[in-house]
């Protein structure tokens, strides 16, 4: 964990008993499930998802926020669902990736909603944004991807950070000679 959140590049996750073989099928023109959430930047997941698996079928998918608090409950509106799965659909067809996409409003973890869709889907990959949140952060705040990681049964990618190498060259720039 402490890797990934340190590096802003994608790290793969190969899970479950035959991760080599999706790995190989999603290569040669799987199924990839994009988890998105609005934070990454739609170019740069397209691409990801057109290097890594050419020729390949996705299904954009993202879990409307809903907050239920003691007075009152947010429930993202479905434009603004529909509006995040829509530009990333079409960045990914731009590219040459066949896409659909779903913005779903589900009553189970955001983590447990992309794993079953990813199965409902016959996914060979689930590719998902993070924050990079630190330890600390992640236990506080919760995080989609690491949990996303412990509960599949396929090879998860985690996108890098939007901007990593902007990133990157601000650390190595503040890093002592």
């Amino acid at each position: 964990h402490q890797a990934m959140q340190r590096s802003g590049a994608p790290f793969l996750f190969l899970r479950g008993e035959f991760a080599a073989a999706r790995l190989r099928s999603v290569r040669a023109g799987g199924r990839v499930l994009v988890a998105v959430n609005g934070s990454e930047s739609p170019a740069e997941l397209a691409e990801l998802v057109k290097t890594i698996a050419p020729g390949s079928r996705a299904l954009v998918f993202h879990v409307r926020e809903m907050v239920v608090a003691e007075a009152m409950t947010y429930v993202e509106p479905a434009d603004d669902g529909a509006a995040i799965v829509e530009a990333v659909d079409r960045a990914l067809m731009s590219r040459g990736v066949q896409a659909e996409s779903i913005a779903a409003l589900e009553t189970e973890s955001v983590p447990k909603s992309i794993v079953r869709q990813a199965k409902d889907y016959r996914a060979d990959l689930i590719v998902v944004g993070s924050r990079r949140l630190s330890s600390a952060a992640g236990l506080l705040l919760g995080s989609v991807a690491h949990e996303v990681i412990h509960l599949a049964d396929r090879p998860v990618l985690v996108a890098g950070r939007l901007n990593a190498r902007v990133t990157a060259a601000r650390r190595a720039a503040m890093a002592p000679a």
